[in-house]
């Protein structure tokens, strides 16, 4: 299915879309220039477009789940390219966080610590996971039809893609894994 394939590139696009009102806000408040309530309008645009990306993220999760029944070929490779391309967008996002809480850091706004990390840790973590929703979908699938077995590789990756940072690395680790058994089912 061409359109799972579509719908991931889709979803990188826009979170770095919506990244992008974060960073002007962020430009902005270091140069100490505040062009007509710029930064509070920059984060308003940054909250919408992050609203935008909800709806995609479901269309994913649909699709993926639908694909568990159909079969999809892999998405192995596409996941690791886009996890891999993601990189700038999570180091960017570990900074706009930080500098969320250090603003929060006023006495008067200490109450919000707790919230600001919560929405910033919870959406990252839905972000990073619904990029690997098609995966989970593959293997599931090729579980049920019996076409792999679990191994401690595969059961490694899964587990750490359900982690901050090692997502990548599990990515990485299944593609060397289907690789490998792509080679030996060649040789057969």
């Amino acid at each position: 299915m061409k359109g799972n394939k579509v719908i991931l590139i889709v979803q990188e696009v826009l979170m770095y879309v919506a990244q992008a009102p974060y960073l002007l806000a962020l430009i902005f408040l270091f140069a100490n220039v505040d062009v007509e309530g710029f930064v509070g309008i920059s984060l308003i645009v940054g909250m919408i477009s992050n609203l935008v990306i909800f709806p995609v993220v479901i269309v994913n999760a649909i699709l993926a789940f639908i694909g568990i029944f159909k079969g999809l070929k892999s998405p192995i490779k596409t996941t690791m390219i886009v996890k891999l391309s993601l990189i700038p967008w999570y180091v960017v996002n570990f900074i706009l966080g930080f500098c969320f809480f250090a603003a929060a850091l006023n006495p008067f706004l200490l109450w919000s610590i707790p919230l600001v990390i919560g929405i910033m840790v919870c959406t990252t973590f839905m972000y990073m996971i619904s990029t690997n929703f098609q995966v989970y979908s593959y293997v599931i699938n090729k579980l049920i039809r019996r076409e792999i077995r679990i191994d401690a590789l595969l059961v490694w990756s899964i587990v750490l893609s359900f982690i901050f940072c090692l997502d990548i690395v599990s990515s990485i680790l299944l593609f060397y894994s289907e690789n490998k058994l792509n080679k030996t089912e060649g040789e057969a």
